[in-house]
């Protein structure tokens, strides 16, 4: 079955400059936006439902051509329906590439709504979940004001015994950025069922490049700054912290707390 987009004139215009060079991708995207934009009026349900058919003609052709989208038309970024016809789609090959492109910010799929992505994400089936989170570690890693942004938007919805995809997603980005007293406040904040992931998180920190004695130099003074508090805010903190500290006895043959015993 051809795809009605794929008798368009516009579009037609639009495939056979995909094999040509940027320029040319980003001139045939302008023309068949401004085709929809004159004969269909909402560009954005004109797109989803033409890139919907055009999965339903060639897989192949749509993991080409989606890229291109997000890419030159900005607009399209961060757009739920759009994002999520994407992640349906693209084959784990394909994906690695994407994540290759993200990585060196050669577009964006996600962009400033990620939260709103992510969250959305807690109801898909786990393959959607797990490219989801790919492409937002291809484009958050590293990003410190990024990554507290999607932890301090997502966490609240968070179940740890029932987004375990999510939790991990998490973990990994997390482990990209270095622990700031905000970082901090944030996970030591968190709920007791969550003394898994914040343990985890504390020891990835505490093997960062830097060093255990970096993290363990930022933790005391967390800690310390804690302690000459009074108001309750601190006080549940400090016993949030106390809390989650004390659930894996591993801990205590950590680099983290040989660090603290020796500079005791």
């Amino acid at each position: 079955l051809i795809s009605p987009l794929l008798k368009e004139l516009a579009f037609d215009d639009f495939i056979t400059r995909m094999e040509a060079n940027e320029a040319g991708r980003k001139l045939g995207l302008s023309v068949y936006l401004h085709w929809c934009d004159d004969e269909r009026g909402d560009v954005y349900e004109a797109l989803e439902e033409d890139l919907t058919q055009c999965v339903q003609y060639s897989v192949q052709l749509y993991v080409s051509l989606a890229p291109t989208v997000f890419k030159f038309f900005e607009e399209s970024v961060g757009v739920l329906p759009l994002v999520r016809l994407f992640f349906a789609h693209i084959h784990p090959s394909a994906l690695f590439t994407t994540c290759v492109r993200l990585a060196m910010e050669d577009f964006e799929v996600t962009g400033e709504a990620v939260s709103v992505a992510l969250e959305a994400s807690l109801t898909w089936d786990a393959m959607e979940q797990q490219c989801l989170w790919k492409i937002v570690e291809a484009e958050f890693s590293q990003n410190e004001t990024g990554v507290q942004m999607i932890l301090e938007n997502l966490l609240p919805h968070i179940d740890p015994d029932v987004h375990q995809i999510s939790l991990g997603g998490m973990l990994t980005l997390v482990s990209t950025v270095p622990p700031t007293k905000d970082l901090l406040t944030l996970v030591f904040s968190l709920p007791f069922s969550f003394s898994q992931f914040v343990c985890v998180v504390l020891s990835r920190w505490s093997n960062q490049p830097k060093g255990p004695k970096f993290f363990a130099n930022i933790f005391t003074k967390y800690v310390s700054a804690l302690a000459n508090k009074s108001s309750q805010s601190s006080l549940r903190q400090s016993i949030s912290l106390c809390r989650h500290i004390t659930l894996l006895k591993t801990w205590e043959n950590s680099m983290f707390f040989k660090e603290l015993l020796e500079d005791s």
